[in-house]
């Protein structure tokens, strides 16, 4: 299997993970915010996207890894959001991981700070004589972060103990890597998306006038923080 293929086997991945049960609860933590009706449209579309992937093999690993394969389910991913209608934020963050490309909003030295900060905020130990921010937002910036925070579940536990016929068979595609899926996760999704994750909850919860005034208060306490501007990209405000 060639580099090129085992880049493009994020979308397989993604769309295998998605449409477990076991997994359904903590779409959220890898980026992914949809509840209700669109999540469960979304999982049983990733239903069909693994039989086009898989199209009767009885194990993952023989499946085809035709580029025209890999990129039909590519382009089903696409459809499958688009049809669903979830918010853009949402909808990237899907595109993004079935492409494999890293949350990068920002460096990881900046991520940090900016995390920093925040949790000052949650502490109430960030001095706001420097800064203040409308209660609205200091809201949005509360509950996202506690919303994003990673907590212990085990993955593997779960999805091992998992008992639906679907967790089972998504199982049986890989028998000589049960985890794949678990591991896949906490290796290539969760250390990658921290900040990514805090930061899609703020952008679907605030309008574009707070988004504003949130990277203005970064600033601000950043520069009095560190005695330096903060460069702050404008992929931010997308």
């Amino acid at each position: 299997m060639s580099r090129d293929t085992l880049m493009q086997q994020h979308r397989d991945t993604i769309s295998m993970l998605f449409s477990t049960d076991w997994f359904f609860s903590h779409w959220s933590r890898v980026g992914v915010n949809v509840s209700g009706p669109p999540a469960c449209a979304l999982k049983e579309g990733f239903r069909d996207i693994v039989g086009q992937i898989v199209s009767g093999a009885e194990q993952y690993w023989l499946a085809s890894f035709s580029a025209e394969r890999l990129e039909q389910t590519l382009v089903r991913i696409g459809k499958l959001v688009e049809h669903v209608g979830v918010q853009e934020p949402t909808a990237r963050r899907i595109r993004d991981l079935a492409v494999g490309r890293p949350a990068a909003l920002i460096d990881d030295t900046t991520a940090w700070l900016l995390t920093s900060i925040t949790q000052m905020l949650i502490d109430d130990s960030d001095g706001m004589s420097v800064a203040k921010l409308t209660q609205p937002s200091r809201e949005i910036l509360l509950s996202a972060f506690r919303r994003s925070q990673t907590n212990d579940s085990d993955f593997e536990t779960e999805s091992l103990r998992s008992t639906s016929p679907w967790d089972v068979y998504i199982r049986h595609l890989t028998p000589d890597l049960p985890t794949y899926l678990p591991d896949y996760v906490s290796v290539c999704i969760l250390k990658q998306s921290e900040f990514e994750r805090y930061w899609n909850l703020v952008r679907i919860a605030a309008t574009a006038e707070q988004v504003r005034e949130i990277i203005d208060w970064y600033r601000s306490v950043g520069v009095a923080l560190t005695g330096q501007q903060i460069d702050l990209p404008v992929g931010l405000l997308r």
